[in-house]
Parts: structure tokens; sequence; C-alpha cells
């Protein structure tokens, strides 16, 4: 079993070193001085390792208990590697914004003109993730949509009825237009 005081001590060498844990834990020491955290584990009877992170971002402690956890999915018949990419994708798709946040920042920068016509989306689109009725590059989209400003030129022509579209929605986003 490893401890603080013997990483701490382990300087690089001119090969790449492994300290060993116990149970496929080994904190791997490279000669540039890099301290990594990675599990050895045979999966499917394949050998794979996963990382855990660097040792001044993973304490010792942290690096046992990620250990823990890969086990016990290992016991369970799950791969480890699968497990984590399956986590950190409901992370991303939990902290994703909904359309509601990207509105806002598009109608934070539009003229009062559109007020009106804007405030009855946020009750049909308002608390939606944006994944429901988003296309994956459409978020992209409206995320550079709400960077832009409206041009003078489109609003003035909108403005005095030359356009034949109704002036609170010339610039509005195709996907918030009516019709």
């Amino acid at each position: 079993m490893l401890s603080d005081a013997e990483i701490r001590r382990k300087a690089p060498g001119e090969k790449p070193l492994k300290l060993w844990d116990g149970d496929g834990l080994h904190l791997l020491v490279t000669s540039a001085g890099a301290k990594l955290w990675h599990f050895d584990y045979r999966y499917g009877g394949k050998r794979k390792t996963i990382s855990f992170g660097a040792y001044s971002e993973v304490s010792l402690a942290a690096a046992r208990d990620r250990r823990r956890e890969a086990r016990a999915w290992l016991r369970d018949g799950r791969d480890p590697s699968i497990e984590r990419r399956a986590e950190k994708r409901r992370r991303v798709a939990e902290s994703a914004r909904s359309f509601a946040v990207v509105f806002e920042e598009w109608r934070a920068r539009q003229s009062e003109l559109y007020a009106p016509t804007l405030t009855r989306y946020d009750s049909v689109y308002g608390q939606l993730p944006a994944s429901l009725h988003e296309s994956p590059h459409r978020a992209d989209r409206a995320a550079r949509c709400a960077r832009r400003p409206p041009t003078d030129g489109s609003a003035r022509s909108a403005l005095d009825g030359s356009s034949g579209q109704d002036p609170r929605q010339s610039h509005l986003p195709a996907c918030c237009r009516d019709g």
C-alpha cells in the first residue's frame, strides 16, 4: 500500500515507473515528472486501463475510492470504461443549456421592438431542454444567432413595411418565427 509521503518523495527517473497500491491501482511516475493514477483490469478476456487523473488533483484516498467503484462495476459484470463514458454523457446532458437560456441571451441583445412577440415563446419553449426540439447542430446555430446583433438595413425595411414581414419577427431565428 502506498502512502502520501512515499508518493511525494518519489522523483522522476529516466524511465517511467509504476508504484503499485494494490487491486490494479498504480501511480505512473513519468520521466517528465507527471504522477498519474491508473487502474488496470481485465474485462472480456482483455487487459484494460483507465486513468483517474493526476496525483496533484486526485488524492490517494480519492483514487482508492474510484478503484472501489470500478471494481464494483466489474463485480456486476459491467466494463468500468463504458460506465465512466455513460456517466459523463449523463452529466453533460443534465447540465446542457435549455432553449430558454439560449433564447434569453438572444432576446437580451434585441431591440424592445420585438419584446411583445418574444414573450409568448417563454411559455412554449421555456423549460424544455434544447435536445428535445433541436437537432445537434441547431443549438450551435441558435447560439451564433444570439450573439449576432440585428442589422439596421433589414430592421428599417421591416419597420416601413417594404419587406412584407411582421416587423416584430424580422430578426427572430427561423425556429421562432410564425408560419
